[in-house]
């Protein structure tokens, strides 16, 4: 498609939208047809980003007149399309970048769990995603549905699992997800152009039943308030949800949990894309999550101090953490934080409940955790002997 003929079926697709009724059916499917077949073609960017678009409004319009939702996934340009050098082979081991490990003291969140499910075994759903403020146990949650893979019987052809939370460079994510889906048949740093590896992740990507899990994925979106606010930063990204979002043969699912709304697949949304906005934790699920982890008191005082903290999960575990270290699990030792829905105040308000507990630390303490803060992943027994140059004696 010349950037003429581009432009002459944008003016006749604008031509006819204000006014377009049942009886024009049959002009909107072909120019659908234009747009996905002369579409393959089309190798510059901007351009393929406007007849992509087109492709999207002329299917959503015949939607609301049929009620059936056409294809409208242009795929790759014909003359970046390599044939894999062989046959993919299932299924293939995961692929687990930055994975959050696993939560012993995990409670609750039955429903969303088999809402996940749900996701995954309904076809229809290709993208499920968890919303909600930070710490209120979206990873978590994730984990634990990963967890149960196996009981609920979920096979995929293969799992690709990448925390933005630690790694928010898209080339480097690009790199991983296209050297796993290509089972290594393609060496990404040998394609200097981020978008044409969008464009040969999903060449390759449709071969398969993926799981692809993005957790973290605000990282990646615009976090200033306004119009854009939810967007994602990169079109390479953007291009990618609505190929994964659109596409019918890809199956499996992406699930991603972020703290913003996902504004460039609201047009996929109740049909190839589902989301769940998470609150915080119940009463009961937050009483049991306090008991588990040494947190004593009667369940009038232990519901005040919740009431109080919004049922914040990454708070609690916080405040258990000092409560049994420092007052042997008294819920009447609980700082005087009065928390608030705001993600930011939240925060501030978490600043305060650790304040508490850093006050409490010796000196050796203190200098240990400044030490170890450091480090941006769990820390493991195997660390310690990288940090101290001399054998601790008397331990």
């Amino acid at each position: 498609m010349t950037s003429q003929n581009l432009n002459k079926l944008i003016k006749k697709w604008n031509s006819i939208k204000p006014e377009v009724s049942e009886k024009d059916i049959g002009v909107l499917k072909k120019i659908l047809y234009r747009c996905i077949e002369e579409g393959k073609h089309v190798t510059d960017p901007v351009e393929r980003d406007m007849v992509q678009r087109v492709a999207r409004e002329v299917g959503d319009v015949i939607f609301k007149l049929t009620g059936e939702y056409p294809s409208t996934v242009i795929f790759p340009p014909e003359i970046s399309r390599v044939k894999p050098i062989s046959k993919l082979t299932f299924p293939f081991p995961p692929s687990l970048h930055n994975q959050t490990p696993p939560e012993p003291n995990f409670v609750g969140r039955k429903e969303m769990l088999e809402t996940i499910t749900g996701w995954y075994t309904n076809p229809e759903v290709r993208i499920g995603v968890l919303i909600g403020w930070g710490g209120v146990g979206k990873s978590a949650i994730v984990r634990k549905w990963y967890d149960t893979l196996e009981s609920n019987n979920i096979k995929p052809d293969g799992i690709f699992w990448w925390g933005f939370h630690r790694n928010a460079y898209l080339e480097q994510f690009l790199n991983a997800l296209l050297r796993y889906v290509s089972q290594g048949q393609i060496e990404p740093e040998t394609i200097k152009i981020t978008w044409e590896k969008t464009e040969r992740i999903k060449e390759y990507i449709h071969q398969g039943t993926y799981l692809i899990i993005l957790d973290g994925l605000e990282q990646m979106q615009k976090s200033e308030s306004g119009d854009e606010f939810g967007n994602m930063i990169h079109r390479e990204f953007t291009e990618l949800l609505h190929y994964l979002a659109d596409v019918p043969e890809a199956g499996g699912l992406c699930l991603i949990t972020t703290r913003y709304p996902l504004i460039d697949l609201d047009e996929w949304h109740e049909r190839g894309y589902k989301k769940l906005s998470l609150i915080d934790l119940s009463i009961p699920d937050s009483l049991s999550m306090l008991r588990s982890r040494g947190v004593k008191g009667s369940d009038e005082e232990m519901t005040e101090i919740i009431n109080r903290y919004k049922g914040h999960a990454l708070s609690f575990t916080s405040l258990a953490g000092y409560l049994s270290r420092y007052y042997d699990g008294d819920i009447k030792q609980a700082p005087e934080v009065e928390f608030v829905l705001s993600d930011k105040e939240r925060f501030k308000d978490l600043n305060k409940l650790l304040s508490k507990y850093a006050a409490k630390m010796s000196e050796p303490e203190w200098i240990f955790s400044k030490i170890f803060s450091l480090f941006r992943t769990e820390v493991t027994e195997n660390d310690f002997a990288g940090v101290f140059r001399h054998e601790i004696e008397d331990t």
